[in-house]
């Protein structure tokens, strides 16, 4: 179905999913200007060709799959989605108004909410407007923020029937299996659950220990108008343990593996179901077992599929056989988790020791020697930032982008995301968290999501953080502005202007 047809046509359900709205209501003409000339600067030399302005909810498609399979008729409305096409295309955000109007078009028992911290509060807006207009529906909500802040969720909100925490492709089909017997949520792991006024708390949740059984995302619910460049998943989790990322921490800090013959089976579905020619490999740590990473991309080569894709690693986990092996696979980009320059900052918030033999400078040489281009992660106000670290840190980043090495950059600040072990000993770490706001708890690498940092170290303020960062995004921004004979790394062209061709009923 196309854009209109998801949003806007009448459809009875017996699960919809929703992935809430994303975007701060903040006009464009309000950004800071530092940030505009910096994102101005990087669409002159090229794509982040992993961080895209938008692409599904993988969780969401996932859970559809499974739903579908035990014949439960699933929908999805992404409304970061809707809220990207309508800014776009009229200048106004999404409102209250628009939701309640999309949700009286749909008629569902359960819906299932996913949600980051970043977009929580207007996940509980959403399900407070389907609760109005659907008092029997049930609303379970999901996802990395509410999966760690059960209890105060469901605390605070009585119009919340559950949370669901951890993956949710199993359990989320038992939820259904007894959609109208609350008696036997307990018996769901990783449940919260809410029975008339007494609230049932579960601790921890499992792991799907077979990948390979999960079938693949359910494209279908993705309009059909809208470019689909899929994120793939050869592992789940990581191997680096990083006290800041709660991606790895919502895997239970466990690192798990498909088999790349299901990998490259799902590869050869796509391509001939959907025609696609451009992916993204959306492990956390592509290089975390590099005797499996350089076997995928053998047998990738070996298959003439000629696709591009783009992955993200840590930068110790790669050498030089495994980059030409990439590069042979047709990996055009590689993002690489730098972060900072200071070994004594990446050691302390590391559960392995990073590589103090590896040289930033040289692995960007040799992945460009092979024809892949770079994007580079930075993080500013880490555990222990000071002047001195941050200053290396953005001479660092002025070195890489002058010279070529860095194509393209992601510079974000630390971000005490619940779950973390930041987040739950941050005076461990020397960190003093100044806002309980969770909305403001933005990781300033999007364009319309950037603010004042929510922690202080023990050297620098906030404000002196956001001062920093700015720096960083106007150095960089300095050195792509001035960058001369390049070629414009552009991987999916399909993704300019493709709104113009949506005639929405906005």
């Amino acid at each position: 179905m196309n854009f209109n047809d998801i949003f806007f046509k009448k459809e009875d359900f017996d699960v919809l999913l929703l992935q809430p709205n994303m975007l701060q209501q903040i006009d464009a003409k309000y950004v800071d200007p530092v940030q505009i000339e910096y994102w101005n600067s990087l669409e002159k030399v090229g794509s982040l060709f992993g961080d895209l302005p938008i692409e599904p909810n993988w969780g969401l498609l996932y859970i559809a799959a499974s739903l579908k399979a035990n014949g439960i008729k699933t929908g999805l409305l992404d409304l970061h989605l809707y809220d990207y096409i309508k800014y776009t295309k009229t200048n106004n955000f999404i409102d209250e108004a628009d939701i309640k109007k999309l949700l009286e078009l749909k008629n569902f028992k359960l819906i299932g909410i996913s949600s980051m911290t970043l977009s929580h509060v207007n996940a509980l807006k959403i399900a407070q407007i389907a609760k109005e207009v659907n008092p029997q529906c049930k609303i379970v909500l999901g996802g990395i923020h509410f999966s760690f802040l059960a209890e105060k969720t469901l605390a605070e909100n009585p119009f919340i029937d559950g949370v669901l925490a951890g993956e949710g492709e199993k359990s989320f089909v038992e939820l259904f299996k007894y959609i109208d017997c609350k008696s036997q949520w307990d018996t769901i792991e990783g449940l919260s659950y809410r029975d008339q006024e007494r609230v049932h708390i579960k601790d921890g949740y499992p792991l799907i220990k077979e990948l390979d059984s999960l079938p693949y995302p359910d494209y279908d619910l993705w309009p059909e108008d809208v470019p689909l460049i899929p994120r793939i998943y050869t592992s789940r989790g990581c191997n680096g343990g990083c006290s800041y990322c709660v991606v790895n921490k919502f895997f239970c800090n466990k690192y798990r593996k498909r088999s790349n013959e299901s990998v490259l089976e799902e590869i050869n579905y796509l391509v001939k179901k959907y025609n696609v020619t451009d992916v993204l490999i959306g492990d956390l740590n592509f290089a975390a077992n590099v005797d499996e990473a350089i076997n995928f991309c053998e047998r990738l080569a070996e298959s003439g599929l000629n696709l591009k894709w783009w992955c993200q690693t840590r930068p110790d986990g790669l050498n030089e056989t495994l980059i030409e092996k990439m590069a042979k696979a047709g990996c055009k980009q590689i993002g690489i988790g730098i972060e900072s320059v200071d070994d004594d900052i990446l050691d302390s918030i590391m559960s392995q020791k990073s590589n103090p033999n590896l040289n930033t400078e040289e692995l960007c040489r040799m992945i460009k020697k092979h024809g892949i281009s770079v994007q580079g992660y930075f993080i500013l106000g880490l555990p222990g930032e000071n002047i001195k670290t941050a200053l290396s840190t953005i001479k660092c980043i002025d070195k890489l982008t002058k010279e070529g090495l860095v194509d393209v950059s992601h510079i974000a600040v630390m971000v005490p995301y619940p779950g973390t072990p930041i987040f739950n000993e941050a005076l461990k770490f020397g960190i003093e968290i100044v806002d309980d706001d969770f909305s403001k708890y933005l990781m300033n690498c999007d364009f319309m999501n950037a603010g004042v940092p929510v922690v202080r170290t023990k050297y620098l303020s906030n404000y002196q953080i956001y001062t920093l960062w700015q720096l960083a995004l106007s150095t960089a921004a300095k050195n792509f502005n001035s960058r001369l004979n390049f070629q414009r790394n552009n991987m999916f062209n399909e993704l300019d202007k493709f709104w113009d061709k949506i005639e929405a009923a906005f």
